[in-house]
């Protein structure tokens, strides 16, 4: 299983005329979630009004109704696209828990799985609904939170709250239980933000985190001018305060106020949010994948091992210290191993261990996790280590994590490389390269790294009868030898080689 990413960015869109259109945001590979603000009346008995000032269209009229087609095309992207309610400066109150529920109607048919003639998004089905309320009352926002989930359908449910805990809007709302998502608004609060130090903002995000909710957000502002007080730059979050909170079961990522103002913002901090990435397949962002764990229990049963893959040629990875590499080591055991989390993409199914498919980056670091995953086995359940570095001995990437003597498994990959590959009948660079492996990796078995077909590598296809005649030979004596490691399925399915070599290898 390639590429490990959980959490993700989230952004406020349509409070700006300059903020691009909802598709381009979408399509900029930055967000995983989109919030339409706002909905900024509705309740006690007034016309709900949708407002998003500056983008030149009248939801009053049905001349919003053209961002369907966006909404879908960024859903058709896995980017969950929610509406908010509420905002700083809109004209919102529920008077009772009937008005809650009249709200939720109006919310389910004109904006969900309902209908009504009059959508003022068009046909498009929204993902779900926000709360970012800010003002009016505090009173049975916690109704319709529960009348939103009463209507057969799956409806996300998010909510912004500010940081002092708990919130004086929502909190009676999110004590429910009933919320996906809670963005904690960590700015033009000081007592619970970043003010030079990330103590204070800390505190309340451990506060934060004990509440029952699918997982948690750090709310920012993408740029100085985008709130009165709490922006972090960049650099600062990365190094300061993602370290110290990433940790946390509950961790979700980064959400943005907002579009207008990010302007490089969501780019820099991209790689510091974990995300798995099992291209076509599932969703992880909206717990998509948690399907999954059936299958891994089905192979597990029949003695297959399932590993989750880390990095991968065109993944964005590095690790920046010894105490990243733990906090890393600590999401993994709670998200993918034999640790706990509310929020585990694949579901509860517990991977055997870890693949190290480090081809970018830093070489720095990668023992450090692999000692801290190793140290997790002492709680229970072995945690299998894996690499796949490139043939050129040693590796550029991994090569120090591997001197520690911890990987059970160390599939080299013999393509792509020519100098220790085979190539048109010669095994000699590809023997001389596998001697040096074996010979000097304290590693329980090596794996002889191959493509699938022809046009699964740019080179080092070795054909099945030169396999089996030349190279197989030339190898299988050593006391390390594994077997052989394959990319990919999708290519294995295509040109069979798997089964060609089964009783070989």
């Amino acid at each position: 299983m390639e590429d490990s990413h959980a959490a993700t960015i989230s952004v406020y869109w349509g409070q700006s005329g300059n903020e691009g259109s909802l598709a381009d945001t979408c399509s900029s590979g930055n967000y995983g979630i989109v919030y339409i603000a706002f909905l900024a009346a509705f309740g006690n008995g007034q016309n709900p009004v949708l407002n998003l000032a500056g983008h030149n269209c009248d939801p009053s009229s049905n001349g919003c109704t053209g961002l369907s087609s966006d909404i879908k095309a960024c859903q058709s992207q896995g980017i969950k696209v929610l509406l908010s309610l509420g905002g700083a400066s809109g004209g919102y109150f529920l008077s009772s828990a009937d008005d809650a529920r009249q709200v939720a109607s109006h919310l389910w048919n004109n904006y969900l799985g309902g209908s009504s003639d009059t959508r003022p998004l068009g046909d498009a089905v929204l993902d779900g609904i926000d709360f970012d309320i800010e003002g009016g009352t505090t009173q049975y926002w916690d109704e319709l939170a529960r009348a939103l989930t009463g209507f057969g359908q799956k409806v996300y449910l998010s909510a912004a709250p500010q940081c002092p805990f708990p919130d004086a809007w929502v909190g009676g709302a999110l004590a429910t239980g009933l919320f996906d998502y809670v963005s904690v608004q960590f700015y033009n609060n000081p007592p619970c933000q970043y003010s030079g130090s990330a103590d204070n903002l800390i505190s309340a995000w451990n506060q934060w985190t004990t509440i029952q909710a699918g997982q948690i957000f750090l709310g920012l502002p993408a740029a100085p001018e985008a709130a009165g007080s709490g922006y972090i730059p960049p650099d600062v979050l990365q190094s300061q305060v993602l370290p110290a909170i990433k940790a946390s079961p509950k961790y979700g990522g980064v959400m943005l106020w907002s579009k207008q103002y990010d302007n490089g913002y969501s780019a820099a901090i991209k790689g510091s949010t974990p995300m798995i990435n099992l291209a076509g397949h599932c969703d992880p962002s909206s717990n998509g994948c948690t399907g999954l764990s059936s299958d891994i229990e089905s192979c597990q049963a029949k003695g297959i091992q399932v590993m989750l893959s880390i990095g991968g040629a065109a993944g964005s990875y590095s690790l920046a210290s010894p105490e990243d590499a733990r906090q890393v080591a600590t999401y993994l055991w709670n998200n993918f191993l034999a640790g706990k989390s509310s929020s585990r993409p694949l579901g509860p199914a517990i991977l055997d261990g870890i693949d190290f498919d480090i081809e970018g980056g830093s070489g720095l670091y990668w023992d450090d996790l692999a000692r801290y995953l190793a140290a997790y086995s002492k709680k229970g359940k072995k945690v299998h280590l894996t690499a796949a570095p490139q043939c050129p001995f040693p590796d550029a990437w991994v090569g120090n994590a591997l001197k520690t003597g911890l990987f059970d498994y160390v599939w080299v990959q013999f393509y792509n490389n020519p100098p220790c590959q085979y190539s048109s009948g010669q095994v000699a660079n590809l023997e001389d390269a596998w001697k040096q492996w074996t010979s000097n990796i304290p590693a329980s078995k090596i794996f002889l790294g191959l493509p699938a077909a022809s046009d699964a590598a740019g080179s080092g296809f070795i054909p099945v009868p030169d396999l089996k005649s030349t190279v197989l030979p030339a190898i299988k004596d050593s006391n390390k030898y594994g077997g052989v490691m394959l990319w990919s399925k999708y290519y294995d399915d295509q040109s069979g080689y798997s089964s060609s070599i089964k009783h070989d290898v």
